[in-house]
């Protein structure tokens, strides 16, 4: 599997030989599962190894890469980030931050990071290779033009607060190139900090229509068509910047409040790619983890309806009635789970607790036992241990 690194420096007392273990055989079942395809429930196995040994290169290594094959580049580029920090001269942690910023867009980022790994291992001839392409790949690239400079030096004007010096770059900057969307849309921000939504609309589509992928023009054109009373092309424009920044919790924030407000209620998904199912589900993951169960609720139905293939949308919709002491309805959607996945770990467990909850241990054992004749799980048989061990005399 890829070598992305994370790490963070432990701060309090060291694990233990029993911590470290447990951390090595949760980071290797991550490992399986990540191979397998599953990385969603490798991320988890990960993070387990984590919490027993934060100081564990290899397994915040392997958390960085799942997040990263989730879609939440945020969250890896945090533990690649951490794991310099705690040991700036592991290769594949220089490596693979490497490959992160040059994804991101972040080439001259990148080569610093190689860079100032080579004066402490000037022998390392790998990460120079790596190094002497980046530069290769920088020097191909066209170098900035007039726009692009006078966009520039008006953005670092209005960090300084330097608003109209801002509008005079922004604005020859438009002038030298119509095709320059940075340079709209920045003007639409200046349209929109002086309450001219239309100025602010014109400008921020005009940007979308030149590029539909910067994300910043995507998530200023949303904003501005809510306020307009458009929340139905305000949301399609959120989910599609969701989708590429999955952590920005401001943006969550705004498309649950579009959830709430029953604004986008006329959701038709005829038309849409499947592929929008992992969108809606990663959205409605972050509304459950803000107990928004309504808006949570709508992202999981829209992920089945999408794809009703989708294990997890079943399991997190079973998830939210349980969250609401709605058992039966919960052991419904788990069951949904497992008759697309059998062998789906979180709804066999999450069933066997509701079972032990409403009192039916031998139900519990059932589904557990069912599950261990064809997969060993170290998780699944601790919960059947404890049921034995309830029912001991």
């Amino acid at each position: 599997m890829p070598t992305f690194n994370n790490d963070t420096r432990f701060r309090g007392c060291a694990p233990d030989s029993t911590q470290q273990a447990a951390s090595v055989k949760w980071n290797a079942e991550g490992e399986v599962l990540f191979s397998g395809g599953n990385a969603e429930e490798a991320r988890r196995c990960f993070e387990k190894a984590v919490e027993f040994d934060p100081g564990s290169t290899k397994a915040l290594n392997n958390l960085s890469v799942a997040h990263w094959t989730l879609g939440d580049h945020e969250s890896s580029l945090c533990f690649l980030t951490r794991a310099l920090e705690t040991d700036p001269n592991d290769r594949d942690v220089i490596l693979n931050c490497s490959k992160v910023f040059e994804e991101l867009g972040k080439r001259r980022d990148a080569l610093d990071v190689l860079r100032a790994y080579l004066q402490r291992k000037p022998w390392d001839d790998e990460v120079r290779r790596e190094m002497l392409r980046l530069e290769e790949s920088l020097a191909k690239a066209p170098s900035p033009g007039p726009a692009d400079l006078f966009n520039e030096e008006g953005e670092k004007r209005f960090e300084q607060g330097k608003i109209e010096h801002a509008r005079a770059c922004f604005e020859i900057a438009a002038e030298l190139d119509p095709r320059h969307a940075r340079a709209r849309n920045n003007l639409g921000v200046l349209h929109w900090r002086e309450g001219d939504l239309q100025g602010a609309l014109e400008r921020f589509y005009s940007a979308l229509e030149l590029d539909s992928e910067d994300s910043d023009i995507l998530f200023n054109s949303a904003r501005a068509l809510c306020a307009a009373g458009h929340p139905e092309t305000a949301g399609e424009l959120l989910k599609v910047y969701l989708q590429k920044n999955p952590g920005d919790e401001r943006a969550w924030a705004d498309y649950a409040a579009m959830l709430r407000d029953g604004n986008n209620g006329h959701w038709d998904p005829r038309g849409l790619s499947p592929d929008l199912s992992e969108v809606y589900l990663s959205m409605g993951k972050k509304l459950a983890l803000s107990k928004d169960w309504i808006g949570a609720s709508e992202a999981f139905s829209r992920s089945l309806s999408l794809n009703p293939g989708k294990a997890d949308a079943y399991y997190a919709l079973g998830c939210i009635h349980r969250e609401l002491d709605q058992s039966d309805q919960a052991l419904e959607m788990f069951a949904e789970a497992l008759a697309l996945d059998a062998f789906h770990k979180p709804s066999v467990l999450a069933s066997g607790e509701i079972f032990l909850s409403l009192g039916k241990p031998e139900e519990a054992s059932r589904m557990y036992e069912s599950f261990l004749k064809e997969r060993k799980d170290r998780d699944v048989q601790q919960a059947l241990k404890k049921i034995g061990d309830a029912g001991a005399p």
